[in-house]
């Protein structure tokens, strides 16, 4: 256990936090994330440009290395003329907690 996690105080942030995508907003840079998240609320934690699991299946937002190109892609090619903050996660590091059964014996391996 870390920080917040824990039973007691859930996976959240309090909601005074002054998070980083938070500072960065208020400072004029657009912000987005791909990939894992597991941060919020949402109102701690907003992102111009989210797609995560919270949005779209953990399979493609976070293993499926081409649709996360296409995602960064498409974030970088949008027509906006601010500094931007763009945070990728992946979700690999931790496969073994998001283990699918039709794909095989991956954790087993290791």
């Amino acid at each position: 256990m870390y920080g917040l996690h824990q039973d007691v105080h859930h996976f959240n942030s309090f909601d005074k936090v002054r998070s980083l995508p938070l500072l960065l907003s208020q400072a004029g840079v657009r912000t987005g994330i791909i990939g894992k998240k597991h941060v919020g609320p949402e109102t701690v934690y907003p992102f111009d440009f989210a797609y995560t699991e919270e949005n779209g299946s953990i399979l493609q937002v976070g293993r499926n290395i081409t649709r996360i190109k296409l995602l960064v892609r498409k974030f970088l090619q949008t027509q906006d003329d601010r500094p931007f903050f763009l945070y990728v996660a992946f979700h690999d590091p931790h496969r073994c907690g998001h283990s699918q059964p039709q794909y095989g014996t991956f954790c087993e391996k290791f």
